[in-house]
């Protein structure tokens, strides 16, 4: 294992973050609460506005040196809406390295609000359904986990001795990018690696995996940048800004091919370790149904179970916008829409 000799310095891509007042925080949550209550007079909306400031510095034995500052907007919201016997809730958060987005975050709640318009009954069984890019973004962490070096190198991960063979559906690319100007990061990982973009899956085949130094080296591999820390832990490869590449079909056409199915939103339950193998169930927080290929309400009381390596082998159309999930920041999905999962009620 060798250390990084460069010597690099970064700052904050967006100079109006780091001069953000109390006052602009406070017109920040103003102006998200405003957008989401135009789509719901009647709920009752809870924020908290953060922006935070981390400086970095690294020596290493090689003469190696990196400083950093950054900067990050947090915006956590939590909504209500009580109407008669029925409680809604949905809760989002964004993190985000530029200004602007929270604009477009709340509008995504509000979104939320407006199809959950009404409670609706939902029938089980197998049933194409349409994962929105929060939900994508939860069921895709196991395979997310088994693209680690560490994973590949201890053989727990099922893509171990899988490079280069295709695996999942031609249209499906995943790609980890360090180098994004607008997302929470740097130019470098904790250990001093420059990061890069680094492609993990193309057209549905296994191309690279994410490093450290210490997996890299072990591997006989050069670390991706993806070397990060905690306090208290040393450094381990972890995914910087993952991005599923979108496709070329519209959230309107989806529901049109769909006809009758399920749109899954958000999505609860924990992930047991066998779960890397592909294995999901999953209770759906907030979801709805489609009728005649349009939202026709919300349903409640609803799993969803299937296999993600088996989903991802057959996908029926990739969206072709997306966004960054707030319940996993470091995931940006299109819509996806699948077919032949078990919804059970």
């Amino acid at each position: 294992m060798t250390f990084p000799p460069a010597r690099m310095r970064s700052r904050p891509a967006d100079g109006k973050l780091a001069r953000l007042t109390v006052q602009d925080l406070t017109h920040v949550g103003e102006q998200v609460v405003s957008i989401i209550q135009q789509a719901a007079l009647d709920a009752s909306v809870e924020l908290q506005v953060q922006r935070s400031r981390e400086e970095f510095r690294l020596r290493n034995s090689a003469g190696g040196r990196a400083e950093a500052v950054s900067g990050m907007l947090a915006v956590d919201v939590w909504v209500e809406r009580h109407r008669a016997d029925d409680v809604l809730v949905v809760f989002d958060s964004l993190r985000t390295a530029q200004m602007d987005h929270h604009r477009e975050f709340a509008a995504r709640v509000a979104q939320r609000l407006t199809w959950a318009d009404k409670l609706v009954d939902m029938q089980p069984g197998r049933m194409p359904v349409i994962l929105s890019p929060t939900a994508a973004a939860i069921l895709l962490q196991p395979l997310i986990l088994a693209l680690s070096g560490a994973r590949i190198r201890s053989k727990s991960s099922p893509l171990a001795g899988k490079l280069g063979q295709q695996i999942f559906d031609s249209r499906l690319t995943i790609v980890d990018d360090g180098t994004l100007a607008d997302r929470p990061g740097g130019l470098f990982d904790h250990e001093g690696v420059p990061t890069q973009r680094t492609a993990l899956i193309r057209n549905g085949v296994v191309t690279g995996f994410y490093y450290d130094l210490k997996t890299a080296a072990q591997a006989g591999a050069q670390s991706t940048g993806n070397g990060q820390r905690s306090l208290l832990a040393p450094p381990r490869p972890q995914p910087s800004n993952i991005i599923i590449e979108p496709g070329a079909t519209s959230l309107e056409a989806m529901l049109q091919q769909v006809g009758e199915g399920l749109l899954v939103d958000l999505l609860i339950g924990a992930s047991p370790s066998h779960a890397l193998r592909g294995t999901f169930s999953r209770t759906v927080l907030l979801g709805y149904k489609i009728e005649q290929g349009r939202i026709a309400g919300y349903v409640k009381g609803v799993a969803l179970a299937g296999n993600l390596y088996e989903m991802l082998r057959d996908i029926q159309a990739i969206g072709d916008t997306g966004y960054w999930s707030g319940w996993s920041n470091d995931v940006c999905s299109p819509y996806l829409l699948v077919d032949g999962l078990n919804v059970s009620v």
